[in-house]
């Protein structure tokens, strides 16, 4: 009787540990996204799309990919990694011309896990600063000042490097040579 127990004990343990492993080892399936890519109303070809997840009001960049021209018009599509974390975060997409260094915002969505989604990407060039804006190269931003690592702690080339709103605090960070967060510090 008291071995009967422990096997059956034994195989409760077993099948307990089976059935842990088998939920936590399922892989995070990273959403797609994928639709047409214009400029200021016009076919964006060879445009770099990229894709910024706001985590805790810091956007990261995630992934990026080139729009292809079909029949006049111009497609993206990419997965954007991440992780269980991620779901139901703010994704930000910017939109750089063929040719351009300026990025623009063409448009956001929210971070769901397994998901495929449709969404069609509109930059305008006209709405918002030039060289200076989320996901830009940080030489085209004005105005930089050294402030204290914590405010902004990226790695080189622009560590600790933040703008001045025009106020007493923080807006914008540079990150590895692009303007990736911005907070109030």
């Amino acid at each position: 009787m008291k071995g009967r127990n422990v096997i059956v004990l034994g195989s409760t343990i077993l099948i307990a540990v089976i059935l842990l492993i088998i939920v936590y080892a399922q892989p995070v399936i990273y959403p797609n996204f994928w639709g047409k890519v214009t400029v200021d109303g016009s076919p964006a070809s060879n445009a770099i799309v990229k894709a910024y997840v706001d985590v805790d009001g810091s956007y990261e960049y995630r992934a990026q990919t080139t729009a292809v021209e079909d029949n006049g018009e111009t497609w993206y599509s990419f997965n954007i990694p991440g992780t269980a974390a991620d779901d139901g975060r703010n994704i930000m997409f910017n939109v750089t011309p063929d040719g351009g260094t300026d990025s623009y915002l063409g448009g956001t969505d929210t971070y769901t896990l397994g998901d495929t989604t449709l969404l069609h990407l509109h930059a305008s060039t006209s709405s918002q600063p030039t060289g200076c804006n989320l996901g830009a190269d940080c030489s085209g931003c004005t105005d930089w000042v050294t402030a204290d690592v914590s405010h902004a702690s990226c790695s080189s080339p622009y560590e600790g490097c933040v703008r001045k709103n025009g106020g007493t605090y923080y807006e914008w960070a540079c990150c590895d040579g692009i303007i990736s967060q911005i907070s109030t510090f």
